[in-house]
């Protein structure tokens, strides 16, 4: 993790549906794949923090104020967590 990762924005594709809510978290699919992705609720967070606008490290100040964590202690997981993301192609990189 880079402190040039941190500053790329990650944006959710248009070809995917989530459903769930903040309580229990939810599923998000990739209706190019078929394939699902079961989210908790801190995936949950992460998911909705996607905008296009934000960037990694924006997203994860957003977390670990909600969670009232120091940055740096979900910073990591934020990052690991879009990199599957877009491994599951749920997102892409806004330039």
């Amino acid at each position: 993790m880079t402190p040039e990762l941190m500053k790329k924005k990650p944006i959710m594709i248009r070809e995917c549906l989530f459903t769930g809510s903040q309580q229990q978290g939810g599923i998000v699919v990739n209706l190019n794949t078929g394939l699902y992705y079961p989210m908790n609720k801190t995936a949950h967070d992460i998911w909705h923090a996607i905008d296009g606008k934000r960037t990694l490290g924006a997203i994860a100040a957003k977390i670990a104020k909600k969670y009232k964590v120091k940055k740096a202690t979900v910073a990591k997981d934020v990052y690991n967590y879009v990199l599957f993301l877009g491994r599951a192609r749920l997102i892409r990189w806004r330039r």
